[in-house]
């Protein structure tokens, strides 16, 4: 039998992403928040202050198994540039989970739970495709204003 894992009992081990839970429509809401500037989340400037990377100018990183070029780190995300310029920003997670947001409002998540990491091909697939497909469309909160 699989026992569940209780989210309220105390950790046995304490890790950056270990126990935090969510649902699919919490993650989606945070996303669209996030893609609206974070209000009303966070202060005006926090999520900005946030994708600053603070990664050392001329490093990199690289990991034994992959290498993330063009990527530094904010203060919650990972930085994906082009360039200078920010292109996305991005989070995964161990069972799966992978999600971004590009500067203009557009936004995506995948929950594959698939182990033991979060960034398979098709996460990658699922962002071109949904990049593509919205290439000419205006974020509806851009649009309205």
């Amino acid at each position: 039998s699989y026992a569940l894992h209780d989210p309220c009992a105390t950790p046995t081990f304490l890790s950056a992403g270990g126990g935090l839970y969510s649902s699919r429509l919490d993650m989606q809401r945070f996303l669209a928040c996030l893609a609206a500037d974070a209000a009303p989340v966070l202060k005006p400037g926090s999520l900005a202050t946030m994708l600053e990377n603070q990664l050392a100018v001329g490093k990199a990183l690289q990991f034994p198994l992959w290498q993330m070029p063009n990527t530094g780190f904010g203060l919650g995300f990972a930085l994906k540039f082009q360039g200078t310029k920010l292109q996305h920003y991005y989070w995964g997670g161990l069972a799966g989970t992978h999600s971004w947001v590009r500067p203009d409002g557009l936004c995506g998540l995948a929950m594959t739970q698939l182990m033991p990491a979060f960034w398979h091909p098709f996460s990658q697939e699922f962002q071109q495709l949904a990049w593509r497909q919205f290439a000419t469309a205006q974020p509806p909160h851009l649009a309205r204003g």
